[in-house]
């Protein structure tokens, strides 16, 4: 219900689920097989499925985030399934509650990103996993568990690093290696996993996860082991994922430094249980089992020591439902270092630690769901209010919701969406996240103007303020100058009026940039008409004297 009722909300699409839509929108079924706009990547199966749905159902937030509501609502059902399988009741209870109400689990239940896929497959995967070494003779469950690896990483890019820990769960299960052939049987399934997964990354990943500015950006989520500062980032690995999966993202200026202190030492007592719950159920149960949930973590980060994956909660969610797993199993073993009653209360308080806030952070934004980047409703006022001839500037960062809901979709302007595309992807003039330039701003962006619908699109040039994940490195402000040619060019593209939309580059990113235009705008005379004001995005009208000539496309 908790996921249902954030689908219904249908909030706004944010930049990385508008950036990811506008390829499956504007791009024919052949033409989402090449590299996609914008710097996305997503495995083929997801984008065919995401095109037909729109094409069902209509450009649209419902349509575009409706594979992701699936596999979000079947998801606890299958935890529930594999939990069973190895846990007693209660303890498999709770592990079904985790997941049911883990914030980033429903978050992803209600984006147009593939990430609570992601986990969906993993908790599949594990099951087909233990079905076999409970009962490894029969060969039809070697085939099913060899093409549900291959179907695994034709729809999941993480699935690879799920296979890697179900491939070292076989080989240390004693009774696949009883089994006649048993061993060779798992070197063999382990060898058509990694040349399927080869063969889609050479085709369609390689060229994002080469991408210069991608590894610039996720550099502090990289744990390097020559890194200085590996111990900031493998803490900051470990509280994000964990505080993520536990209590959702938090505005540290909006709970506070109490709040924050809390949620690091749930983080940090979560991850002790978790090494806990890896040790207990290799002991109880077997090193297989420990492998089969561990595995999986071990090579994100593996690959993430040569800079091949980032670990940050939405890449690390395929993990999280064995994350709980093994949280639950060392709740579980806490709880029988005591004797009698104390072991009920243990258990139960440490269970109650992670879930009450799990819970109560569930139903907190479900009740009044967090509205990141809350672009369509301004968009609608623009729409609603500009006159015709009205020249608008558009940050650079807010070009992909823009281009997304100012598109007909019923009569798509394939120009314009190519444009927009080409712009604002890495290498684009209007590219967001471009590195600092090194010098003042000056002349730039004359080419950067549409002409749609009868008016002028003014598309921002970058910044040359980064962004960066954890908020590392680079400048904290704008090119020396930017605001400046910002404003000036505004001002001669502007008439007598014209409007302003601004988006910050990532959800909670406090930019100095938009203080420093609208400064620049008023020192030219603009005169603020109106405004309109969303959570991260603003609309405001200037009114200016006289009527300069106006920019030429």
């Amino acid at each position: 219900m908790l996921r249902l009722a954030q689908y219904i909300e249908c909030r706004s699409l944010w930049i990385d689920e508008a950036r990811l839509s506008l390829n499956v929108a504007s791009r024919s079924w052949l033409g989402l097989l090449a590299p996609l706009d914008y710097d996305q990547a997503a495995p083929v199966p997801f984008l065919w499925a995401q095109r037909l749905l729109v094409r069902i159902g209509g450009v649209n937030e419902y349509s575009l985030r409706f594979l992701s509501l699936l596999a979000g609502v079947l998801l606890p059902f299958l935890a529930w399934k594999l939990a069973r399988r190895l846990l007693s009741e209660r303890p498999a209870l709770l592990v079904t509650a985790l997941v049911a109400f883990s914030p980033m689990l429903i978050r992803y239940a209600n984006e147009a990103k593939p990430y609570g896929i992601d986990a969906l497959v993993s908790v599949w995967l594990s099951i087909m996993a233990v079905d076999l070494v409970q009962a490894p003779p029969p060969l039809r469950r070697w085939l099913g568990l060899t093409v549900g690896g291959l179907v695994a990483v034709a729809v999941s890019i993480p699935a690879v690093l799920v296979l890697a820990g179900i491939g070292l769960a076989l080989l240390l299960a004693p009774a696949v290696r009883e089994t006649r052939h048993g061993l060779l049987r798992v070197v063999g399934m382990g060898a058509v996993w990694l040349a399927a997964f080869g063969g889609l990354y050479i085709a369609f990943y390689r060229a994002a996860s080469h991408a210069g500015f991608l590894q610039e950006f996720w550099e502090f989520a990289f744990l390097r082991p020559g890194a200085p500062d590996l111990a900031a980032r493998v803490w900051g690995a470990v509280n994000g994922v964990m505080s993520g999966v536990l209590v959702g993202s938090l505005d540290a200026d909006r709970w506070g430094p109490a709040v924050m202190l809390g949620v690091a030492a749930q983080a940090a007592a979560a991850t002790v249980l978790w090494i806990a719950g890896t040790v207990a159920i290799a002991r109880r149960q077997g090193w297989w089992l420990a492998a089969l949930f561990a595995g999986p973590v071990l090579a994100a980060a593996a690959a993430s020591a040569v800079g091949a994956y980032p670990i940050t909660v939405r890449l690390m969610l395929f993990a999280v439902p064995g994350v709980l797993l093994l949280l639950v199993v060392g709740v579980s073993a806490t709880g029988d270092w005591f004797s009698g009653r104390a072991r009920m209360v243990v258990a139960a308080g440490l269970a109650l630690c992670f879930l009450g806030p799990a819970l109560g952070r569930a139903l907190l934004t479900s009740i009044s769901p967090i509205r990141q980047q809350d672009t369509r409703p301004v968009i609608a006022e623009f729409e609603r209010l500009h006159k015709g001839s009205d020249p608008v500037y558009v940050y650079a960062a807010a070009v992909p919701a823009w281009t997304f809901y100012t598109t007909d979709w019923s009569r798509p302007d394939t120009a314009r969406l190519r444009w927009m595309a080409r712009q604002s992807s890495s290498g684009g003039a209007a590219f967001p996240s471009m590195s600092s330039r090194g010098h003042a701003v000056s002349g730039e962006g004359t080419e950067l103007v549409y002409p749609y619908r009868g008016r002028q699109e003014l598309i921002g040039i970058p910044t040359g303020r980064p962004l960066r994940w954890g908020g590392t490195g680079g400048p904290t402000a704008p090119d020396p100058g930017w605001a400046d040619n910002e404003a000036e060019r505004i001002r001669r593209a502007a008439g007598d009026r014209v409007w302003v939309f601004f988006m910050p580059i990532s959800p909670g990113d406090r930019e100095p940039n938009l203080g420093s235009l609208r400064a620049g705008l008023e020192s030219r005379g603009g005169a603020l008409q109106s405004e309109v004001h969303r959570r991260e995005a603003e609309l405001y009208l200037y009114q200016f004297p006289g009527s300069p000539e106006l920019v030429s496309p």
